[in-house]
């Protein structure tokens, strides 16, 4: 995924980059919460999707946290 366009942020690392395997499991696992979620208000906004919409987008956001994008490359805030 990555095109070798450096990122000017120094806080954030390339996710290819990160060596920590409980590290890379906790952000697999925390993902995987956040899809869970998602696929939980399609079972409570049923028949709402303007609902649903808005929910999801609430959480959707969240994935930010774990791992975000330059655009090119993906990366790890705060590492």
């Amino acid at each position: 995924m990555s095109n070798n366009k450096p990122d000017t942020r120094t806080n954030m690392k390339a996710l290819e980059e990160v060596k920590d395997v409980t590290k890379l499991q906790e952000m697999v696992t925390a993902l995987w919460v956040l899809l869970d979620h998602i696929d939980t208000l399609d079972d409570m906004c049923k028949g709402d999707d303007a609902a649903f919409r808005d929910l999801t987008r609430d959480i959707q956001q969240k994935r930010h946290k774990v791992l975000t994008s330059d655009g090119y490359n993906l990366l790890m805030p705060d590492y």
